[in-house]
């Protein structure tokens, strides 16, 4: 038997020292009475049944225990999940950084990116969605879902000011997003990479390749211009306050790396564009995804280790049930 939530298990300190103090108030009570004489003692026991007292204790001790191992969510033996596969996965893997505030496309790099990956939602029908943003650090925002609007949302809040790390972790948001996608897609799953491709950490190329040998198609979308633009700094309202600059009091000029984005494009099996603000670098992607979506459907079994924990609530309440219907007095 494993748990879940292991660390829940330790509450069982707790109900150990809570039995241990109604044990010790117990006997505290029986050794005071000792010290009555015997008429007193008579009377006092006459109501008082010691030895269901001592039970209504346990009852709840056990009810207790109970309760606590089925909050750490016990799990044993296996079962099989029948999980229905989709035809098709696209993960958004969308550029936050600082770079992305610049203004060289309009409404900015970034905000241009969120309106074409809503275009490619809204050619969507029933396909599985994930969103994996990253600047310095990538992180999975969103696991694979076929709720649009939840991903519309989560895209839609995307922004710079949400990382302390700055950066471009291309390589490493790839990996990510290909963790993403699991065995509920049944036929390929496509990435949409979307970034300025700038202050690279590591070569990502090496993982462009993996992605195409585990039949992942990597599709780019480059966002800025060759030529470049300032960087502008927001206070906490939004509001700009100036532009970027470096430590030597230069401004910084943030460039589209559109050679990278080729080469990872060509890499991943994918396509390259390079984003305006028509909207048209959209297209290439809709029609792949159709082209996705027209993988066979199907189910698939999955083994999965089966919750015991209804097992250990249904103990509790009735151990509690019991502590509660035993009265500790004697009727008369």
């Amino acid at each position: 038997m494993s748990f879940d939530a292991p660390w829940i298990m330790s509450l069982l300190l707790v109900v150990a020292g809570v039995t241990g103090f109604a044990a010790w108030r117990i006997h505290g009570r029986l050794a005071r009475l000792a010290t009555l004489g015997a008429a007193e003692r008579i009377a006092a026991l006459s109501t008082l049944d010691v030895r269901r007292r001592w039970l209504k204790l346990w009852l709840w001790a056990a009810a207790a225990a109970c309760l606590v191992i089925a909050l750490a969510r016990p799990v044993w033996g296996i079962d099989a999940e029948l999980i229905q596969a989709r035809g098709a996965a696209v993960v958004f893997v969308i550029d936050i950084s600082a770079s992305m505030d610049a203004e060289d496309i309009l409404p900015s790099r970034l905000e241009r990116a969120k309106l074409t990956a809503f275009d490619i939602l809204a050619s969507m029908d029933g396909s599985l969605i994930g969103f994996v943003p990253f600047a310095g650090d990538a992180f999975v925002q969103l696991p694979l879902t076929d709720d649009a609007d939840t991903a519309r949302l989560f895209i839609q809040s995307a922004n710079s000011t949400s990382v302390t790390r700055q950066g471009t972790a291309i390589a490493q948001a790839l990996e990510l997003a290909a963790t993403v996608i699991d065995e509920r897609v049944a036929g390929e799953a496509l990435i949409v990479l979307m970034t300025d491709g700038e202050d690279q950490q590591r070569d990502p190329l090496p993982v462009a390749r993996d992605l195409a040998e585990r039949g992942i198609k990597l599709h780019v979308i480059g966002y800025g211009t060759p030529e470049g633009d300032v960087i502008p700094v927001r206070d906490a309202a939004g509001v700009v306050t100036g532009v970027k600059a470096d430590r030597a009091g230069s401004i910084v000029i943030s460039r589209l790396d559109e050679p990278l984005l080729q080469a990872l494009a060509d890499a991943g099996g994918g396509y390259y564009q390079r984003a305006d603000s028509t909207g048209v670098e959209a297209v290439a992607v809709i029609e792949a995804v159709r082209d996705l979506e027209l993988g066979a459907l199907g189910a698939r079994l999955r083994t999965v280790s089966v919750p015991r924990f209804g097992i250990f609530l249904a103990l509790a309440v009735g151990l509690l049930a019991a502590e509660l219907l035993i009265s500790e007095r004697r009727k008369l």
